[in-house]
C-alpha cells in the first residue's frame, strides 16, 4: 500500500506490505491503524510465479501487477458525523420499539 500524501525521492512511500498469501486467497483485510483519516492511498497487488528446479536456484518465471486509483479515507469530521448519525438512529429505533 502506498501513501500518496508522502513522497520519497519522487515516489510515493510504501507504508504496508502484506506477508505472502496462499495461492487460494481471495481477500485480505488491512490491519487496524494502517490507514489514517483524511489521507490518500493506492493499493498494489503483485503476484510472482517462482520456480525452483530440482537441482537449482529459484527464479522468477512470471510476474503480474495491478493497482488501484487513488483511494481517499473520510475526514475525521465525516467519521464523527457518521457515528453521530448512527447513534441517533439507534436512539430513534429504541424509542419506537420500547414505547408502551
Amino acid at each position: 500500500m502506498r501513501d500518496l500524501d508522502h513522497f520519497i525521492n519522487g515516489a510515493s512511500d510504501i507504508i504496508f506490505t502484506s506477508p505472502f498469501l496462499a495461492p487460494t486467497a481471495t481477500s485480505f483485510d488491512i490491519p487496524a491503524n494502517v490507514l489514517s483519516p483524511g489521507k490518500h492511498y493506492s493499493f498494489d497487488v503483485l503476484v510472482d510465479n517462482l520456480v525452483t528446479p530440482s537441482p537449482g536456484l529459484t527464479f522468477l518465471a512470471n510476474r503480474s501487477e495491478t493497482f488501484t486509483g487513488v483511494y481517499s479515507t473520510p475526514e475525521p469530521s465525516a467519521l464523527f458525523l457518521l457515528g453521530f448519525g448512527a447513534t441517533g438512529l439507534i436512539g430513534v429505533i429504541r424509542r419506537r420499539c420500547c414505547r408502551t
